[in-house]
């Protein structure tokens, strides 16, 4: 069951978010120079979101992190999160959870690495 991660009200996430996306291509070259692409599957998309919350008090900051990792699960326990400047919701693991103490001793922020994921539903 997919735990949805609530960037919008619960866990700010911070304006220096960044995105990257490849994509599984199959590609074959011709001897005068034509090439020729195409996507790989249907699961073809590789996208990766790297993200900061914004300074959470202890509790807060403890609680973002097992929701983070209990996705590493990987089985069942996936993140739903709908990226900023998108609609649809999907499916994410998180990988390199860290937390750094804020110059108020009390504040943690967390940032993380999201993979998308593309479980049988």
């Amino acid at each position: 069951m997919a735990q949805t991660l609530d960037t919008d009200s619960a866990y700010k996430i911070t304006k220096s978010v960044s995105l990257s996306s490849e994509y599984n291509t199959k590609e074959t070259e011709f001897g005068d120079g034509y090439r020729q692409i195409a996507i790989d599957g249907i699961n073809y998309e590789k996208e990766v979101w790297s993200l900061e919350f914004v300074a959470l008090d202890s509790t807060a900051s403890l609680a973002l992190e097992t929701i983070l990792k209990t996705s590493l699960n990987g089985t069942s326990n996936y993140l739903s999160w709908t990226p900023p400047r998108e609609s649809t919701t999907k499916y994410w693991t998180a990988h390199g959870i860290s937390s750094q103490s804020t110059e108020a001793a009390d504040y943690w922020t967390v940032s993380c690495t999201l993979r998308r994921e593309y479980p049988l539903v």
